[in-house]
């Protein structure tokens, strides 16, 4: 009786040990999907802090020139050179990443380190490192609105950095008060 109970054993354990190989398996995939979904979601997450950091860096720049040589009033108000746009120029089209990067958006956008567009010091910018472009900016001067202090102007500031992905753009807007003193 005890040579037909230890074959049935013997069986057993070979089939056990199979079910363990194959649970122990799908656990060691599982393990190696989740660290790559994870080293992912961290490579995006880089790409998108450095388009916005560009997007920052942009924006700061259209302020300090703002400050450094503050813009005339453009010749047409519906016109947009160099990152200066008149009042009515419709500043909508560089909503979207892809619209800054069409060469005839590119003309009526600034570089942060096109020295022809930047004056007052701005121009003295490197270039940003692990960016697919480079930050861009256009400033748009707004239609007087109903401010106590008439020296004062409005400008809408608009800029737009690229990480190391062109997938990852950011866009960032502000409004800016400038008054002369």
């Amino acid at each position: 009786m005890n040579t037909y109970s230890r074959r049935i054993n013997s069986g057993f354990v070979l089939i056990t040990s199979l079910v363990f190989l194959i649970v122990l398996t799908m656990i060691v995939v599982s393990s190696i999907r989740s660290a790559t979904l994870y080293e992912r979601a961290a490579g995006n997450t880089r790409n998108h802090s450095q388009a916005f950091q560009a997007a920052e860096f942009a924006l700061r720049q259209a302020q300090f020139r703002l400050v450094a040589d503050p813009p005339p009033v453009a010749a047409a108000d519906d016109a947009c050179n160099d990152g200066l746009c008149g009042k009515t120029f419709d500043t909508s089209i560089f909503a979207t990443a892809s619209n800054w990067l069409t060469d005839d958006n590119k003309g009526k956008s600034c570089g942060v380190n096109n020295a022809d567009c930047n004056k007052g010091g701005a121009a003295k910018v490197a270039e940003l490192p692990n960016v697919t472009e480079q930050p861009r900016y256009v400033i748009k001067k707004l239609v007087p609105g109903t401010d106590s202090n008439p020296t004062c102007d409005y400008f809408e500031l608009t800029s737009m950095g690229v990480g190391s992905s062109a997938d990852s753009a950011v866009i960032l807007r502000s409004i800016v008060k400038s008054c002369a003193s």
